[in-house]
């Protein structure tokens, strides 16, 4: 069964746009501490945020349980963000709202370190409390639009080589490459993720897309070239562990079940979780990964009509 965590943060007092920042630099805190643990950031499940004007939600759904306790365990730490990793999140936050951002570094340290003496409350024991309103904080913090500074791109993830038993694992399997791209594409280019497209089969090609919006400072072809690489240089048999896991637990959540119709309406192909499971060795995954290329081209408004 995937494990579930919800958490709250009262953040009534602190502009939303420094409570957005928080969000973003907790969520990528939280991968780092995963590393410096011997866990992959991109294979354990997924961290969501969702910030509103007088609080933060972090949604988890992760593969393991020993997730779901190093991040109430990190949450519950004091952090001090560097200015190299708050910088990062901003960019992230430009390519977000297609903005740029001018700001005042000391202050959104001052306004950040008051942030985080607010406690991380469980979803299952949230009572809200009062507590002091901050009030005239003052963080310099100037948005200016400026969407012809960035650019949608869609990453195509796809195999013309697949056999029978290929293609059903890839049904599940480009859940996993996706957000390994998300994640490198965030941390290499400051990427963000507008939305990916159902699996698609025409009885030659099964693959996928996914949109990102970046800086048009770069090119798609040095993305391609990266992105490729990245995949082909990555380890299977030093991560199948996890990706075992992820497997069996998508076999093992009844809410999977019915994911079999989509599988069928969208690519005509029979199956189960269960056998999906079943088929996803070790040798399997890495002829996949072997299979596997990548696309990266400029968005185009067509992909709209797929992409949610």
């Amino acid at each position: 069964m995937i494990t579930t965590a919800l958490y709250y943060l009262d953040t009534t007092g602190i502009p939303t746009s420094i409570s957005h920042l928080y969000e973003h630099l907790i969520i990528s805190g939280f991968h780092t501490y995963l590393e410096k643990r011997g866990m992959s950031p991109y294979l354990f499940g997924y961290l969501h945020g969702e910030t509103f004007d007088e609080c933060i939600y972090l949604d988890l759904g992760c593969y393991s349980p020993d997730v779901a306790e190093l991040l109430d365990e990190y949450l519950h730490e004091t952090h001090h963000f560097e200015h190299e990793q708050i910088q990062n999140q901003f960019k992230v936050l430009e390519a977000e709202d297609m903005a740029h951002i001018a700001y005042n570094s000391s202050a959104i340290q001052t306004t950040l370190s008051k942030l985080d003496l607010e406690k991380w409350v469980h979803n299952d024991d949230i009572h809200i409390d009062e507590h002091d309103i901050y009030q005239n904080i003052d963080t310099d913090f100037i948005r200016s639009e400026d969407s012809d500074s960035f650019q949608d791109i869609v990453v195509a993830l796809y195999s013309k080589e697949l056999n029978e038993h290929e293609q059903k694992v890839f049904l599940r399997l480009y859940v996993i490459i996706i957000d390994m791209l998300e994640y490198w594409l965030r941390r290499r280019y400051s990427g963000y993720k507008r939305g990916a497209s159902s699996i698609n089969f025409d009885s030659t090609i099964m693959g996928v897309i996914a949109s990102f919006t970046i800086s048009n400072t770069f090119q798609c072809e040095e993305i391609n070239k990266e992105l490729n690489k990245f995949l082909a240089n990555f380890d299977v048999n030093m991560n199948f562990g996890q990706i075992d896991t992820h497997f069996k637990v998508f076999a093992s959540t009844p809410t999977f079940n019915n994911i079999a119709v989509e599988y069928y309406k969208n690519t005509g192909i029979h199956t189960s979780t269960n056998e999906i499971a079943r088929l996803a060795d070790n040798e399997t995954i890495k002829s996949l990964f072997d299979k596997v290329r990548i696309n990266v081209r400029p968005h185009d408004s067509q992909d709209n009509d797929i992409i949610f």
